[in-house]
């Protein structure tokens, strides 16, 4: 499961670069109007290669709180290291994994600066990104702005979302949701010069902008609620969004990159961590709390196929196991026992090892709905 990060050819987009660099869209070194908030996302591994972009491809002046949830100690070590000396930067420091929200929550309270830029610990930043989507924000006055975000290595050209949408619609007397990730799967290079500024009413929170009064805004909306797992955090922020008639667009010239378990690989240390933010057990809870707030009917038939989707995502590291043991039956002259092995010994046995997991080994999953604890929870061990 070697990530192979030391071997990553980056593909010059570049879109972002050659922006205005006028106080009015960027701010000053001494008052920026950006802050950047860096959060955990699912794993560690690519930390250091994420803030390595965000470092030296954002140009312009901007505050950093970088949110570390229990990385590993020498992933721990790299960050401070990084980080170590610059200026207007808060690192904090947590010897316990965090939930994605959560670490997004403590970050933001930090922040100071008229825009906040929320950045996940695995994306990777192609330079200007950062400036396109806070030029985008000035001049449309938006209150959300979303990027490209790629999906892989950072020399993908493999589009996971180009804006998009998230609505409830009527069917039969029930409401539904229907998501669309618009370009998802598509290559960059095929759509260059098709893509526009345009309003959007999705964004895929790996990375995007936001007017902070704006952003607290909709976690007032948010009211503290249960929806703290990554795909039903972004639907929430979408339909809140609309509720509250806010402006989100969806800017092209901003690159990102998703690093992906399917481009960069997982290492062991990951694994805890990654196992926790793709239970069941927490999607679950956190797909009821989106179908209460937002009154959608419990006849929604995607909720099965998200819920079996959690699932796949988390056994992405585990693949090679079931890839070879299929393997072995079809040189055996028996593929279809390989397949019946997966879906009635590997795919249940897996599920039941992490409902254990997350009942018994792991301490976040222990404290997740003891709200007695979590004030003295999310303090920080250390600072810079």
């Amino acid at each position: 499961m070697d990530s192979g990060i030391d071997n990553v050819e980056i593909r010059d987009f570049a879109l972002g670069q050659g922006l205005d660099n006028s106080p009015e869209l960027i701010g000053s070194p001494e008052q920026p109007l950006l802050t950047v908030v860096v959060f955990p996302w699912e794993r560690f591994s690519v930390s250091p290669l994420a803030l390595d972009s965000l470092l030296e491809n954002t140009t312009i002046p901007y505050k950093l709180v970088y949110v570390d949830g229990n990385s590993p100690a020498h992933i721990r070590d790299q960050i401070k290291q990084k980080l170590a000396g610059r200026p207007q930067t808060t690192l904090l420091r947590y010897e316990h994994y965090l939930r994605p929200i959560q670490a997004r929550n403590i970050g933001v309270q930090r922040v100071d600066t008229p825009y906040v830029a929320l950045v996940a610990n695995d994306v990777y930043l192609y330079p200007g990104a950062l400036q396109a989507m806070l030029r985008c924000a000035v001049e449309e006055k938006a209150d959300a702005v979303t990027p490209v975000v790629l999906i892989g290595s950072p020399d993908t050209t493999t589009i996971h979302s180009a804006g998009g949408s998230v609505t409830l619609f009527k069917k039969d007397g029930q409401t539904w949701l229907k998501n669309d990730q618009k370009h998802e799967w598509q290559s960059l290079t095929t759509l260059t010069g098709e893509l526009k500024r345009e309003p959007a009413a999705l964004a895929e929170l790996h990375c995007w902008l936001a007017k902070t009064d704006s952003l607290r805004r909709t976690g007032d909306a948010e009211g503290n609620s249960d929806i703290l797992t990554h795909t039903f955090s972004q639907w929430d922020f979408g339909l809140i969004h609309q509720k509250l008639g806010m402006r989100m667009f969806f800017e092209p010239s901003a690159v990102t990159v998703y690093m992906s378990p399917f481009g960069l690989g997982t290492k062991a240390y990951d694994l805890p961590y990654f196992f926790t933010v793709w239970s069941e057990k927490l999607a679950g809870g956190a797909l009821y709390a989106l179908a209460e707030k937002h009154g959608i009917s419990p006849s929604w038939p995607h909720k099965s196929y998200i819920l079996h989707w959690v699932g796949a995502h988390r056994r992405i590291p585990l693949d090679p196991v079931m890839d070879g043991t299929k393997a072995f039956f079809k040189a055996l002259g028996v593929p279809k026992a390989g397949v019946a092995a997966q879906k009635l010994v590997y795919q249940p046995s897996e599920i039941l090892f992490n409902n254990l997991f997350m009942a018994t080994v792991n301490p976040l999953a222990r404290s997740i709905s003891k709200a007695e604890k979590r004030d003295q929870f999310l303090q920080p061990v250390q600072s810079l």
